[in-house]
């Protein structure tokens, strides 16, 4: 009997030892993942600045409905919200706010916003005319902040299977 006993807790064992494998290449990869998507989304706002800048400058109309079209309303996913030196809001995209709020409820969310934003990343600045900037505020996206905490729901998955 005592053979017997040894081969489950050699299995049990074998089976922890499997379980914290997959666990550790899960969030190792994972990070990898997380940390290129996170690269990419910064990139992508840093397109957005400067498409602002350059249609703040732009010499002619011509390229402004492609700037618009093509670099500035492309973003769905990464929340901006864009503001002059004292940080009131000029523009925002990819936040989700309760219809039929008022002017005042609408700002004090925004201002919110933006400051978790200010915690994630800091803001990229925009120059203005005549020496003034603005202020690109962003945070990571609902499918970066998924990511990120996939690995461990994952793994609760794992420990409660082991």
């Amino acid at each position: 009997m005592i053979p017997i006993y040894a081969q489950k807790n050699r299995i049990k064992f074998l089976v922890v030892i499997v379980a914290l494998i997959i666990g550790a290449v899960t969030i190792t990869y994972t990070n990898v993942l997380v940390s290129k998507l996170s690269e990419r989304e910064q990139e992508l706002v840093q397109l957005y600045a400067k498409g602002l800048r350059y249609m703040i400058n732009a010499p002619s109309d011509d390229n402004i409905v492609f700037i618009e079209e093509e670099i500035l309303s492309s973003n769905h996913t990464i929340p901006v919200i864009l503001t002059d030196e004292n940080e009131n809001i000029l523009d925002f995209k990819n936040i989700d706010l309760p219809e039929n709020i008022s002017e005042n409820r609408k700002n004090e969310l925004l201002q919110r916003e933006i400051a978790r934003m200010k915690a994630q990343h800091a803001p990229i600045i925009v120059p203005w005319a005549e020496g003034s900037e603005n202020y690109v505020f962003y945070k990571d996206s609902a499918l970066l902040s998924q990511l990120r905490y996939y690995p461990y729901v994952q793994l609760m998955v794992i420990a409660c299977f082991a």
